[in-house]
């Protein structure tokens, strides 16, 4: 069969749409001047490479010659990578949203020669039966109303386009243009006199960050945590703004680690290779939907990290410090060994389906038959009740038998409570007080020594199936913040590999990522893809270059103003109107193809790109004094916006309130690597200064204006922290470590 016009795309999922029947076009203005010429509907199809539903309506219906020819004479029919082109992918979906109530993917709108839908859907199947019309009689309906009803089409797009401008303009954030223009100049110049001090006004008040908190409480699972029933998506950046409030609130940290606790056990959790899977169909978190992304893992990493430094300041040998390094040390690992493409850069994520016979079956290279498990005890010699199985339907069977998901109910901790001294039960894993190995150890779990061989036994069954394809683009916001993850997890636990790893990824998007002047979305094997760089593409990319300024003593990691100014200028450049035009924040550079633009308020699995660009002025603020106020400013205007959303939806306001929770992050300046890892593992996350500090034989520990007298030593430096932070209770046993 002839490819079409998708065979040249840089895209995977579009790749895989390159030799079907239907003729598919890539997103520009010829198909829709096609569209009008032939005077026909356009159908926009949105998915990714890894999207389990995507796959099956590829093979039902796109891949159907009888629906191909419908498709071919009645419409003009492109198909979108969401991972590439983000702004469309916003926009029709919330179209979508707006025209039935609900969204999700595959997205399938139909519109008129203006981009604007006038039907739109998610996965129509190619039989009944599933309580859904066809996708033929589809099809077949939005034809019969394009050609007779087309004053209804003009008054569904006219309304549909009006309510999708307005919430367009109430999402943008308004910051006044002069804010933006004085922050370039400050951080542009070598003024460091004479600038405006930082309001002292907090973005969110306290009251309103407690009523985010509590309004999490009601909404949370008491028994196996997260937020609200089935499907439970991994809560990273939430978990990870609560545990800024663990050290006074109880319910904060109940809702950490009892959601942890039971990823860490469960079957989303890859017990097996590490990672985690994009989201569980469970209350339980047992059954997963397969496919692995590195947006997820890298958020999962950054939380892992986070509370492993809580609880290893309150208390380094209880069962949540233990299980919470065990989470580290594997999502690390997963990341390098199974994400890592040449050149240093990180995919973008592992699908769920892959062969099982000559089927194509979600889950089938991560399920196993209750046979299977059980030869692995006999011939391992483990008697173990540490591993269970429950049963996954839609992976099939093998022999008669279903396969499973497995789960590890021996990883758990019974008590997971505020308790005084930290520590829980181990549930079936004995002493957690032994030493703890650290990444490159192996294929070992840290705590699973005991039950290596099974673990060992299974992956060696595994590693004879065939593995999930990967998507290989090099997405510029997921790669960053993954390599932010990474290299903190390197810091806290003092593994340099993992903070190489994490160099080498910025490294590797600034190698390829940038097309002359301009940074891009996202490339593959080293091709440009569709777009330029979104708002949270720049913040990311910005952001790790200010994480790799924190670390000490390793040139190569140095953060200077080459590397990062013109990034800087390029985001906060209010005249070529790339994100801020007439005063509001907008996600994306304009796109003439797209009817409404403006800026998503929500952090879902990566923060939106407002909370991201309100957290790189932050950080900006406590690294560059000579910005003044005017960096922390801005953060606070971006921060102030939100506030409403914050309270209405607080599951999707996670990361911006992380932020509004460290506008008064500690600053420490030294160029001690002893003094420096004290730091790093501090539960109040310090802003590192390694450029100008006091030296490698003590360090300086400043909040907002006022610092306090050089440290020495450790003890010192610790006790200096805890003042300026929220108090820990820091165990005794971890002086002089």
């Amino acid at each position: 069969m002839d490819a079409n016009a998708l065979h040249t795309s840089t895209s995977p999922y579009l790749q895989s749409h390159a030799h079907q029947p239907v003729n598919w076009h890539m997103w520009g203005p010829e198909a829709f001047e096609l569209a009008r010429t032939r005077n026909v509907p356009v159908l926009v199809s949105i998915g990714y490479s890894t999207c389990h539903w995507c796959h099956v309506m590829a093979r039902e219906s796109f891949s159907d010659p009888a629906v191909a020819k419908v498709l071919n004479d009645n419409f003009v029919a492109i198909k979108i990578d969401r991972e590439e082109l983000p702004h469309v992918d916003e926009f029709y979906m919330n179209a979508l949203q707006a025209l039935r109530g609900q969204g999700g993917w595959p997205l399938n709108a139909f519109t008129d020669h203006q981009g604007v839908p006038f039907f739109a859907g998610t996965y129509f199947p190619s039989h009944t039966g599933r309580g859904l019309p066809t996708f033929m009689q589809v099809l077949q309906a939005v034809t019969n109303t394009w050609r007779d009803q087309q004053e209804q089409i003009s008054a569904i797009t006219h309304r549909l386009r009006t309510q999708l401008e307005a919430v367009a303009e109430s999402t943008t954030a308004s910051v006044p243009e002069g804010e933006l223009a004085n922050l370039t100049a400050d951080l542009t110049s070598n003024l460091t006199a004479d600038q405006p001090a930082a309001s002292a006004t907090p973005p969110v008040p306290a009251e309103e960050l407690t009523a985010w908190s509590e309004q999490l409480a009601d909404r949370f699972d008491p028994v196996y945590g997260g937020f609200g029933g089935a499907p439970k998506f991994p809560p990273s950046m939430v978990l990870q703004a609560l545990m800024q409030r663990a050290d006074f609130d109880d319910n904060a940290l109940t809702m950490v680690r009892t959601t942890l606790h039971n990823i860490a056990a469960g079957g989303m959790r890859d017990q097996l290779r590490g990672g985690i899977a994009r989201y569980s169909t469970d209350a339980q978190w047992h059954v997963p939907h397969f496919e692995k992304m590195l947006n997820d893992n890298a958020a999962y990493l950054s939380a892992a990290a986070a509370w492993w430094t809580w609880e290893h300041a309150r208390d380094p040998h209880s069962a949540h410090a233990h299980v919470a390094r065990a989470e580290v040390v594997a999502t690390a690992r997963f990341l390098l060994t199974d994400m890592r493409l040449p050149g240093g850069g990180l995919a973008t994520a592992l699908d769920a389906d892959s062969p099982l016979g000559s089927v194509s079956v979600e889950g089938a290279y991560y399920t196993f038959t209750n046979s299977e498990v059980e030869q692995a005890l006999a011939e391992s010699g483990v008697v173990s009740d540490y591993f269970a199985l429950v049963e996954f339907p839609d992976s099939g069977f093998e022999g008669g038998e279903p396969r499973c998901a497995l789960i590890a109910p021996g990883r758990g901790v019974s008590d997971v409570g505020a308790d005084e001294d930290g520590a829980g039960d181990a549930a079936g894993s004995g002493s957690v007080d032994e030493a703890e190995a650290g990444p490159g150890t192996g294929s070992e779990m840290v705590a699973d020594r005991d039950v290596q061989p099974v673990i060992e036994h299974l992956r060696a069954l595994q590693e004879t199936r065939t593995p999930p394809k990967r998507d290989t683009k090099l997405i510029t916001e997921d790669a960053c913040r993954a390599a932010v993850a990474l290299v903190r997890a390197g810091l806290v636990l003092g593994e340099g590999e993992l903070v190489d790893a994490g160099a080498a990824t910025v490294q590797s998007v600034l190698d390829n990522n940038r097309a002359g002047e301009q940074l891009l979305r996202s490339t593959t094997d080293g091709k440009p893809g569709p777009s330029t760089a979104g708002l949270a593409d720049y913040a990311a990319l910005i952001r790790a270059l200010l994480e790799l300024h924190q670390v000490v003593g390793v040139g190569t990691h140095a953060l200077t103003r080459t590397n990062v100014m013109p990034l800087i200028e390029e985001l906060f450049d209010t005249a070529r109107g790339l994100f801020v035009r007439d005063g509001h924040v907008h996600d994306h550079a304009p796109d003439p193809l797209v009817p409404a633009s403006g800026a998503n308020p929500a952090d879902s699995v990566v923060p939106c790109g407002r909370t991201a660009f309100a957290e790189v002025a932050l950080l900006m603020s406590v690294l560059s004094p000579e910005t003044g106020g005017g960096a922390a400013q801005l953060a606070r205007e971006l921060l102030t916006v939100g506030r409403p959303f914050m309270q209405s939806t607080p599951t999707a306001a996670g990361w911006q309130a992380y932020v509004a929770m460290r506008m008064s992050v500690p600053r420490v300046s030294t160029r001690g690597p002893e003094l420096a890892r004290i730091a790093y593992a501090h539960p109040s996350q310090p802003v590192v200064d390694t450029s100008d500090g006091a030296g490698a034989d003590a360090a300086v520990v400043c909040v907002d204006t006022r610092c306090l007298q050089p440290a020495t030593d450790a003890r010192t430096l610790r006790e200096q922290l805890d003042a300026l932070s929220v108090p820990v209770a820091i165990s005794s046993a971890h002086e002089g470590n």
